[in-house]
């Protein structure tokens, strides 16, 4: 799974702007995220670059090409479809995201939440398009099994588009 992180969600806060005004925007956030983080571009949680695009084999794009280097960022992210900030989860990042489906109005989960969000109040947390919540950890070797409520993303790519920040 991957995260996505937006420096604004640019078909709502840059509509106004020029397409190469916020593309830049993007690509500075997206390398500063890139200097803690491989970063790679996605559009509405989906990789902008297709494998054709990239050249490389079926399953090598997406999150696979990920990466820290700010010329291959710059380029990566001046694709034209480019519109969020995604990395990936596992030993790729070092961060494992623990995705809570809130929305899903389940009494059990909202009960734990709120009975243990003490546990949580230094945890970094985003907030889903849908509703839910990301918390973000370390990764550790070996991801902890989680109740069917909690989903654990720590390899690969699905790409939430998030904002940075804390749960509140």
């Amino acid at each position: 799974m991957t995260k996505s992180y937006s420096s604004g969600d640019r078909k709502a806060t840059n509509a106004a702007l020029p397409a190469s005004e916020a593309n830049r925007r993007l690509i500075e956030a997206a390398l500063a995220v890139g200097k803690h983080h491989p970063v790679f571009p996605t559009n509405n949680k989906k990789p902008c670059w297709s494998n054709a695009e990239l050249g490389v084999a079926k399953g090598q794009g997406g999150y696979k090409i990920a990466t820290q280097d700010q010329k291959e960022i710059e380029r990566l992210f001046s694709h034209p479809r480019a519109t969020e900030i995604a990395v990936p989860m596992g030993s790729a990042s070092g961060l494992l995201c623990v995705d809570v489906d809130t929305y899903k109005d389940d009494a059990g989960l909202t009960k734990w939440l709120s009975e243990n969000r003490h546990l949580l109040k230094n945890t970094l947390c985003h907030k889903t398009r849908s509703g839910g919540l990301h918390y973000i950890f370390q990764h550790p070797a070996d991801a902890p099994r989680l109740p069917a409520q909690l989903r654990s993303r720590n390899s690969g790519a699905s790409g939430k588009r998030v904002d940075l920040g804390r749960c509140r």
